[in-house]
């Protein structure tokens, strides 16, 4: 683990997060003398991203993507665990540094319509940024920074869009506008969560391809959170799923998509709607969404898992290099699919 300061190879690092939420206490829990229940809502991840890379976190609603990408801007306590952030240990930076920090990691909300203000031109809310960390000493300097920054997420004439309101833009706009007062202060880190899912089907494969075009011209890293493999087939580098706070399975997007490894991840990609000759057919996963509050023991998919064996119930799978015949360098959390240990071990010393 790379102490806090030092110089990390990856744009952000993550290594062992949780992020436990306590709950309050119930009428039953007061009465039987109970203490109260713990959400775990990420537990002992590790991931990292690199400048110029997309990195797309998938998983159910309830499987703690959101809560990961917020603890990794500590916009949420972290529990446990270290982020680094361009080498800087984000969990240990007092309240003055993170300002500085939060610069070069900006978040992309998933509501472009929650995200403006109404009552802001579109050039007012790009330069909010600007404002608060004190970056431009004129007027037409913010101006100009504002300009290029509707300019580069496709907005011309950037003079024109500038002076609107949020209500005269369509969704799409208004995501770029969200992303461009992001974009204005230079980050190094983008962190999107679940940037397409309110927008028409029709005008998301410009946002992804905007998305994709910073991260190659502009060598920004990218995490983006979503629910849609078929997504992050089309986009990301890699792929990382998670489920009940965990990572089950991350690799190389074409190889997590076309040779899914973890049960889960097959699930996911089965339930993923397919337009047929007659009819488009969408399918769901079976079971429950996983409770936070309640981690089963063992690999956590076992409840809902049709390979589930004996070992499965009562041993937590780690995080180990898939078997022999998957595709590419692809690690997977089950005991079904993971190579032997000792292959497993030689494989993560860097011999592949």
């Amino acid at each position: 683990m790379s102490a806090a300061g030092s110089a990390s190879p990856h744009l952000l690092e993550v290594h062992g997060l949780s992020v436990h939420f306590a709950l309050k206490r119930s009428l039953a829990d007061r009465m039987g003398r109970r203490s109260g229940r713990v959400a775990r809502a990420v537990d002992g991840v590790d991931l990292f991203v690199d400048a110029g890379e997309l990195l797309a976190l998938v998983g159910e609603s309830g499987s703690g993507k959101t809560t990961l990408a917020l603890a990794a801007l500590r916009l949420v306590p972290v529990t446990s665990g270290t982020v680094l952030l361009g080498g800087r240990d984000v969990t240990r930076e007092s309240r003055g540094s993170l300002r500085s920090l939060r610069q070069k990691a900006q978040l992309v909300h998933q509501d472009p319509y929650a995200s403006l203000d109404p009552r802001l031109r579109v050039r007012e809310s790009v330069a909010e940024g600007l404002r608060i960390h004190k970056l431009t000493s004129s007027a037409e300097e913010e101006r100009s920074r504002v300009h290029a920054a509707l300019a580069k997420v496709g907005l011309t004439p950037a003079e024109t869009f500038a002076e609107r309101y949020p209500h005269q833009l369509s969704g799409g706009q208004r995501q770029r506008v969200a992303i461009a007062g992001s974009l204005v202060l230079g980050p190094s880190l983008l962190v999107a969560d679940e940037p397409v899912s309110m927008l028409d089907v029709s005008i998301r494969a410009g946002i992804l391809e905007l998305l994709d075009t910073l991260r190659r011209e502009e060598r920004l890293g990218i995490l983006m959170i979503t629910h849609d493999l078929a997504t992050a087939a089309h986009v990301a580098d890699r792929v990382a799923v998670m489920y009940h706070g965990m990572l089950v399975e991350l690799g190389p997007a074409r190889s997590v998509v076309d040779a899914p490894q973890h049960p889960y991840t097959q699930m996911l990609i089965a339930a993923v709607p397919r337009v047929q000759r007659e009819e488009a057919r969408t399918r769901t996963l079976p079971g429950e969404p996983p409770d936070a509050s309640r981690v089963p023991p063992g690999c956590r998919f076992h409840p809902r898992c049709p390979f589930a064996e004996e070992r499965c119930r009562v041993e937590v799978p780690a995080l180990l290099p898939a078997a022999a015949g998957s595709q590419g360098k692809t690690v997977v959390a089950c005991h079904l699919r993971t190579a032997a240990p000792a292959v497993a071990a030689e494989t993560a010393d860097g011999s592949a």
